[in-house]
């Protein structure tokens, strides 16, 4: 099982709370870290949980195209969506996507 823990640093900028874990399926470590106590606290229980119910995804940089298709794809198999639903998705993400190609940031961050 991983390991999640939390350190506490102080420096220039104030006294910062640094929660830290082992990815589950790789034993990557990554981190992340937090002004407040409290905000390190909860977030490192919910990992712990997201861990422990298997329902922790490793954060990954992905282009947007390369996201968009994958959720078209889910919405797709989706037997509970209508095909105006998935229509409609798919033309609010086209218009997202023009607006990301224009952008200089088109990776996203996903949990």
């Amino acid at each position: 099982m991983s390991q999640v823990w939390t350190t506490k640093r102080k420096g220039k900028k104030g006294t910062r709370y640094i929660v830290r874990w082992y990815e589950p399926e790789t034993e990557i470590q990554r981190s992340k870290t937090f002004p407040r106590a409290k905000d390190a606290k909860a977030y490192k229980e919910q990992l712990k949980d997201d861990i422990y119910q298997n329902d922790y995804f490793a954060p990954i940089n992905v282009s947007f195209e390369d996201w968009k298709q994958t959720h078209l794809e889910k919405l797709e198999m989706s037997e509970e969506l209508r095909p105006k639903t998935i229509a409609g998705q798919r033309e609010a993400l086209t218009v997202l996507g023009t607006i990301a190609s224009q952008s200089q940031r088109t990776k996203l961050r996903l949990k």
